[in-house]
């Protein structure tokens, strides 16, 4: 799964080459998004690849009040296309989720050891995404959800899920929702290959959503 997230960067570096930043979103680094959050998504809107917020849980078409519906933030890829809860999203409203790494957490016996996850280069990640825009009462809220595939060779002693990461040679494809081929979308949504990751024991800072700051990253130190 993904339940925490890192975006550290600005978003004009961060999406420099994704998107089309229409507007300031007033984005600040992050080291621990956590569910609920508003956070950086990537649509096309009008043909254009722009960056907006979205709050990070997507709300299924039956919720009209969103604080009483655990929020949706993770969809598997082997019934996102299926699900109630997603496929309509699935077919029309595919998005991409930038980040910079994110946290899974290994339980040994009675504890958990945080673990931080990113690009061995430290670039940004574009995580497969799903988004829908939800009429609750008097208002219009855009949601949002991470999806997430099997663990690769590196990720499963932590966890045997992980976000699907696509390249941006697969980004005109997954955000068109003219292009419905079922079996080529889903093809996308496979384990990243070990090679592209980097994951560390990190200091058990974090567990604490109000908790910020470059020590939510703090590897443990040696010995």
């Amino acid at each position: 799964m993904c339940g925490r997230y890192t975006l550290r960067t600005k978003l004009n570096q961060a999406l420099q080459d994704w998107a089309v930043l229409t507007r300031d979103l007033a984005w600040e680094a992050c080291y621990n998004i956590a569910p609920t959050d508003q956070v950086p998504i990537v649509r096309l809107e009008n043909g254009i690849r722009t960056a907006s917020l979205a709050r990070w849980g997507l709300i299924p078409p039956w919720v009209d009040d969103p604080a009483r519906s655990p929020p949706l933030i993770n969809a598997r890829a082997d019934t996102v296309a299926d699900k109630p809860a997603f496929r309509t999203s699935f077919q029309q409203s595919r998005c991409l989720v930038p980040a910079d790494g994110f946290y899974e957490w290994k339980k040994t016996g009675k504890t958990k050891q945080k673990y931080f996850i990113h690009r061995t280069d430290d670039q940004p990640l574009a995580f497969a995404g799903l988004f829908r825009r939800a009429r609750c009462g008097e208002r219009f809220v855009d949601s949002c959800c991470i999806i997430t595939t099997d663990a690769n060779s590196l990720m499963n002693p932590l966890h045997d899920r992980m976000p699907a990461i696509l390249s941006p040679g697969q980004f005109d494809r997954w955000l068109d929702p003219e292009f419905q081929a079922k079996d080529q979308l889903l093809s996308m949504l496979r384990p990243c290959d070990d090679a592209m990751l980097y994951a560390y024991a990190a200091q058990n800072h974090g567990g604490n959503v109000r908790e910020q700051g470059d020590q939510c990253i703090a590897p443990i130190a040696a010995g």
